[in-house]
């Protein structure tokens, strides 16, 4: 005769913490502003940029602010944005950070809390639409919201902590970019089909 084994689990349901799965953005060195063989440097009166003999964009490029300090980094390819792209306060800390492909947003882009480097709100793109997981983040980095997107559509379980507390606020099921249902409670928007 066999004897059976239970096992209790218990489960706490919170706000997941702060991944660090992107890199912080650095501001740029003088020799990732060198221009690439066949364009040229051009220097106006806020930007610094790499053009090809035909004028088309190609290289790193960079707004500074009347002060000199760096207001906006990023390369092009060719007259498309491509890479990372960051925009800077006047302390020189990242307020937006974005990663394009072919002039499209295709990869992370972060929102930063003005004065602190903390993000605010994390976004996945491919190819201009959002996809995959928005992140919103309080001011100590813990997330709060949690949205899934498919193809510029909401998508799945959206789960939404109060911003100010770790109290839980709403889950709603999307799919296609229509809402199926919400709740106001956890156990029922973290356990109730959202096919």
């Amino acid at each position: 005769m066999m004897r059976g084994i239970t096992i209790i689990a218990i489960i706490t349901l919170a706000p997941p913490a702060l991944a660090d799965d992107w890199p912080a953005p650095t501001q740029p060195t003088q020799a990732e502003l060198a221009c690439p063989a066949g364009t040229e440097r051009n220097v106006n009166t806020d930007r610094t940029r790499c053009l090809t003999a035909e004028g088309v964009l190609h290289g790193p490029w960079v707004r500074r602010r009347a002060s000199g300090s760096l207001k906006e980094s990023g390369a092009w390819h060719m007259g498309k944005r491509i890479g990372q792209w960051v925009r800077w306060d006047k302390q020189g800390r990242a307020t937006w950070a974005s990663t394009w492909n072919e002039d499209l947003l295709s990869g992370h882009s972060t929102m930063f809390f003005v004065g602190t480097g903390t993000p605010s709100r994390d976004e996945m793109f491919w190819e201009g639409q959002l996809n995959g997981t928005t992140r919103d983040f309080r001011r100590d980095a813990t997330v709060y919201a949690l949205r899934p997107y498919k193809d510029g559509q909401p998508d799945g379980r959206h789960l939404i902590w109060n911003e100010t507390d770790t109290g839980f606020h709403v889950g709603i099921c999307f799919r296609g970019g229509k809402a199926l249902w919400q709740s106001h409670d956890l156990a029922e928007a973290t356990g109730r089909d959202c096919k």
